[in-house]
């Protein structure tokens, strides 16, 4: 796994699209639901659920996305972790 810093960039959906590109967060404020794919490159969808009471909290501005608390992919093969902060994957 490359730690590197990535950017990320923020679509707003009515539907999460069948075929999910690569740098992009999915987010369906109609489901408070976002999904990307995983940056570690293992080809994974990682969902957030915004209703879940887990303390995630949404940070949206006209440029940049932040996602808080960090991301923790224990469910997938990779166990990536990282934090999406104003646009930028940092791995944990």
């Amino acid at each position: 796994m490359n730690h590197i810093f990535e950017q990320i960039a923020l679509e707003t959906v009515d539907f999460i699209p069948e075929k999910i590109e690569s740098c992009k967060l999915y987010f369906a404020p109609k489901y408070d639901v976002a999904i990307h794919l995983c940056p570690c490159g293992c080809g994974n969808k990682v969902v957030t659920d915004f209703n879940r009471p887990i303390g995630s909290s949404w940070k949206l501005d006209t440029t940049t996305v932040t996602l808080l608390p960090s991301v923790y992919s224990n469910q997938l093969p990779c166990k990536s972790h990282y934090f999406i902060t104003n646009g930028y994957i940092k791995w944990v």
